[in-house]
């Protein structure tokens, strides 16, 4: 249950890159339900067990994100 009484899924997994534990969020709950948070999982088992990190790729995606995002509000500028 986070602070102020929200509930999270998430699973703690140790990183191929830094061997730490990291935190990575499944989702909150009632947005998601048991059975989805249950699929998520299974999906990220998956693509631990394929070598990759899916807390590292869920960092590298919102990096991206943010970086369209930024390139997004520069061509508005430009073109006021």
């Amino acid at each position: 249950m986070g602070l102020a009484g929200s509930k999270l899924f998430s699973i703690g997994i140790t990183s191929l890159t830094t061997s730490k534990l990291v935190k990575v969020k499944i989702g909150n709950y009632p947005e998601n339900t048991l059975a989805e948070a249950r699929l998520k999982l299974q999906k990220l088992k998956q693509l631990r067990r394929r070598g990759r990190c899916p807390a590292t790729e869920a960092r590298e995606q919102k990096q991206q994100e943010r970086e369209q995002e930024q390139e997004l509000k520069q061509e508005r500028l430009e073109s006021v």
